[in-house]
């Protein structure tokens, strides 16, 4: 008896867990492609920031795998003292500059000029805050067995 329950269980979590699965494929509107910019001063501590990087693409449909890099755009970032920098392309929709001399609590202006069509972007670029310490615990949260970090910054 305890085998054919074992065999009539065994044949049910066969048939469970191998069931079918239905792709469904979503008909969605196609649109013309948009210019994606993805611009950010990076400056790590105890590094120049000259070399700074901006990479341009354009959107795809949903279901493209595939990356839309720009190459023929012109990217210009200019300081609050009217320094320019031009950013050449090197690879797959990255611009680079290798002269960037960021400044602290300045405002940049971003522009890109992409198939006649202009975009611009202004941002101050703020100093981080300095860390005194990080302490972590396992007290915190809710439960009390949660891992809790703190930081300490003055």
């Amino acid at each position: 008896m305890k085998n054919n329950l074992y065999i009539i269980f065994s044949f049910f979590m066969v048939l469970f867990l191998s069931s079918c699965e239905e792709v469904v494929d979503v008909e969605l509107e196609q649109s013309e492609p948009r210019l994606v910019i993805e611009a950010s001063i990076i400056w790590l501590k105890g590094t120049t920031g000259m070399e700074q990087g901006i990479k341009l693409s354009e959107t795809s449909p949903f279901y493209d795998e595939e990356n839309n890099p720009v190459e023929n755009a012109e990217v210009i970032i200019t300081s609050d003292t009217g320094e320019r920098f031009s950013f050449n392309h090197s690879e797959e929709g990255k611009f680079i500059n290798n002269n960037f001399s960021p400044i602290l609590k300045s405002t940049y202006n971003l522009e890109v000029i992409y198939k006649n069509q202009i975009y611009t972007a202004s941002e101050q670029f703020i100093p981080v805050t300095t860390l005194d310490f990080i302490e972590q615990t396992e007290t915190g949260g809710f439960s009390g067995d949660e891992i809790e970090i703190k930081a300490y910054y003055t």
